[in-house]
């Protein structure tokens, strides 16, 4: 597996209070964190780490042929 993130703002009740009002600032508070976040990344750590492309390449092969199934 490599290394990955998501992040999300919520902002609605699961139930008949659905409200849209704070889909703004769920949205900007997300964002805010996200840039904050990348923020205490430092670039050479970031181009240490190996690329998706060479992590999953075997892999694809595998689902590809089928010889995941056997």
């Amino acid at each position: 597996h490599f290394p990955s993130l998501a992040i999300r703002g919520f902002c609605d009740h699961s139930n008949s209070r659905r409200n849209d009002k704070w889909q703004g600032f769920s949205g900007t508070m997300a964002a805010v964190y996200a840039r904050d976040y990348l923020y205490q990344l430092h670039p050479g750590v970031i181009e240490a780490e190996a690329k998706a492309v060479t992590l999953m390449s075997g892999q694809f092969n595998q689902y590809l042929t089928g010889s995941c199934l056997n």
